[in-house]
């Protein structure tokens, strides 16, 4: 089996051509997302809203990857 390139790490690798950067990108994009959920973990409203809006970021930056 050949892997996937269509995972979002790999069509950002591909973009930047360096693994540390696309690494410290993902993490960036992922932390705020974290420490919100952490915060508002009794808040299940916040908890729907920060998925809503992650999923949200996701999908954009996944379309603009592909082109």
């Amino acid at each position: 089996m050949q892997p996937d390139s269509k995972h979002f790490h790999m069509l950002l690798f591909k973009k930047l051509g360096n693994n540390p950067l696309t690494s410290f990108i993902l993490i960036c994009a992922n932390a705020p997302f974290i420490i919100l959920a952490t915060f508002f973990y009794a808040n299940t409203f916040a908890l729907m809203l920060t998925c809503v809006v992650f999923i949200i970021a996701y999908i954009l930056s996944y379309r603009l990857l592909i082109r």
